[in-house]
């Protein structure tokens, strides 16, 4: 017991760095590897079903036909694209940005333009292998090559942003 109280009482005596907590340490040891924080790692893929939300949302506004309807069920039409978008931009960024992220960081290269191409080049590869299999009976996802090199190229620059904010 008597340990337990010196470690909560003294960090130091965990970490073996003065005025640094355990979770500092494993910041600090997270950020000498060039990752960014946890929480900030989920944030980019999820960029790519959002912003295609919100695209879908203003040509739906822009149509008078649907300029109406495009207003209900916004909930529900967001909860919609993020369960079929989520796993497909998590699965293009394990395939495509995480080897990436390693050869980049490698050769000392994680800046803004090797990571915008590798993110559009991912965003039309996924494009143009998803668009045929979205296309169904019940529903369609209209998900064209210039919109897989937006999305990607988007995902691609909040990486980045996350990259560059730190800590």
């Amino acid at each position: 017991m008597a340990w337990w109280v010196a470690c909560h009482r003294d960090p130091e005596w965990v970490t073996g760095i003065r005025g640094h907590s355990p979770s500092a340490w494993r910041r600090e040891s997270a950020r000498a590897l060039g990752l960014p924080k946890a929480g900030l790692q989920l944030l980019p893929p999820l960029t790519a079903p959002t912003l295609y939300w919100f695209i879908s949302l203003g040509s739906a506004i822009a149509d008078s036909n649907r300029r109406y309807a495009a207003f209900n069920g916004l909930l529900t039409s967001f909860a919609a694209v993020m369960a079929f978008g989520a796993p497909i931009s998590y699965a293009a960024t394990f395939a495509f940005g995480g080897p990436s992220y390693v050869l980049l960081g490698r050769h000392n290269a994680l800046r803004l333009g090797p990571i915008m191409l590798i993110g559009t080049l991912a965003g039309l590869i996924t494009a143009l292998v998803v668009q045929p299999q979205l296309r169904g009976e019940l529903f369609s996802v209209s998900l064209g090559p210039l919109r897989g090199v937006t999305l990607g190229g988007a995902s691609a620059f909040v990486f980045w942003w996350c990259l560059r904010r730190g800590d």
